[in-house]
């Protein structure tokens, strides 16, 4: 019995260790993909290092890691955790994400500022590199062009048929197409408003809240965007809070 006792323990210890994030706010339907099983997400599910997320049409997932980097899922999209290492005694933390298909937003956390150089996201045709900076990625995986918005700091983005690598600061985007011709080009509010709608599918809750948003953003564009990401990132220490504006899954 003590022996049955001891082996319950440690699997729950090793099932705690091996936890790097949690899925803080569900709209629709997603999976977690785990080696060979599908799980149906769940808000509170805890995430492992190589799952993925697979959402649905019309979804969205939010997920908190352990250095607090914020990731929501759009629509439509298959997001992979391919490494994470955040740990109180490893010097080298790491996070490396994969965007086979559709869309992502990341507000970098601890790893992001102490370590920007070992984050990274890859999806088919590029690899996102960061410094302590908030983006978005659209299209990954399409026929067309996919886009990386910079919403704070910088984002440098490799194109891999190529190798060159574009360095797209705060208020603008690249449009990489499948050949690996670029093109930089600033946005607008509206603009990027209007595209995370489109990504990101608001619940009730947020459309009204969207409105109040909107009327604030019509001040500059750096300082609209800005107030939206460290809004966020205030909201992001309390996962019930951020449930309660990112979900209606409750």
């Amino acid at each position: 019995m003590k022996n049955i006792i001891m082996t319950l323990m440690l699997l729950g210890t090793s099932i705690y260790a091996s936890s790097i994030g949690t899925i803080a706010a569900l709209k629709g339907k997603a999976d977690i993909k785990r080696g060979k099983t599908l799980l149906t997400a769940k808000v509170g599910d805890k995430l492992q290092e190589r799952d993925s997320i697979l959402t649905k049409d019309g979804s969205k997932v939010q997920i908190i890691f352990n250095d607090e980097t914020i990731i929501t899922v759009g629509k439509n999209s298959n997001f992979s955790i391919a490494e994470y290492v955040y740990e109180d005694n490893n010097p080298k933390p790491s996070a490396k994400f994969g965007l086979i298909r559709g869309a992502m937003r990341t507000i970098t956390g601890k790893i992001g500022k102490i370590a920007p150089e070992r984050f990274s996201v890859k999806t088919k045709t590029t690899t996102i590199g960061i410094r302590g900076t908030n983006f978005t990625i659209r299209g990954a995986g399409s026929a067309g062009q996919q886009q990386v918005y910079c919403t704070f700091g910088a984002v440098d983005v490799k194109v891999l048929s190529t190798g060159s690598t574009i360095n797209v600061p705060k208020g603008t985007f690249v449009a990489v197409a499948v050949d690996g011709d670029t093109e930089l080009q600033e946005y607008s509010a509206k603009d990027l408003t209007d595209m995370q709608k489109e990504e990101f599918p608001s619940t009730d809750e947020e459309k009204s809240t969207d409105k109040k948003t909107n009327a604030k953003t019509s001040t500059t564009d750096g300082e609209a965007v800005a107030d939206e990401d460290t809004d966020a990132k205030t909201s992001a220490t309390n996962l019930e809070a951020v449930a309660d504006e990112d979900t209606d899954a409750k």
